[in-house]
């Protein structure tokens, strides 16, 4: 079963609920929010770490009395935990959260503008012919958005480099949606 959590982290830009939100997190995670420069990047880590501290509370795991270690590209897994995969992300002002038996990733993006570069040096040909052929406009940004997502959040569920897969045709994502926040449009795909 996999469970989907997603979590607005604007007012965490705020100092006084920064602070409260900091004094929740775990030594881990303070130390990494310590190392960023930018509120808007420390709110995010710290944003995601409640998240992922609320996600794994709902089956029973403490976060801050469980050992988190890493592959080579920097994948957490829980230690002592061969069945509960997780993954996190983050863009504008939204974090999300992806708790499963099966290994799973999650990937959320602030709609951007096609990018024809990008989209010739980074998608498969017929990625970008797909496109190339759309109207100008958000149905293509989304779709743009869209395809990055669906290989980001396949790169994250096997843990390896997302520049490794970006030239391969995505894979469709078990969960694929558009959520709107205060104007902006994110894409949220989810693969397991």
């Amino acid at each position: 079963m996999i469970q989907i959590y997603v979590m607005d982290i604007s007012k965490l830009k705020e100092h006084e609920l920064y602070e409260r939100a900091y004094a929740l997190s775990d030594d881990r995670r303070q130390q990494k929010a310590d190392a960023l420069n930018t509120a808007a990047g420390k709110a995010c880590c710290i944003g995601a770490g409640l998240l992922l501290s609320f996600s794994l509370g709902k089956i029973g795991i403490c976060l801050k009395k469980t050992e988190l270690v890493y592959n080579e590209f920097g994948k957490p897994f829980l230690d002592g935990y061969k069945d509960v995969f997780f993954n996190l992300s983050h863009s504008g002002c939204m974090v999300a959260c992806v708790v499963g038996d099966v290994p799973c990733g999650i990937d959320i993006q602030k709609v951007q503008p096609y990018n024809l570069k990008l989209a010739k040096r980074f998608f498969s040909k017929e990625e970008a012919e797909y496109l190339e052929q759309l109207q100008e406009g958000e149905e293509r940004d989304i779709s743009f958005t869209y395809l990055f997502s669906c290989k980001e959040s396949h790169a994250k569920r096997d843990g390896v480099s997302a520049v490794s897969i970006l030239s391969k045709v995505a894979d469709e994502p078990l969960v694929y949606k558009v959520l709107e926040l205060k104007g902006e449009k994110y894409v949220l795909t989810v693969t397991k």
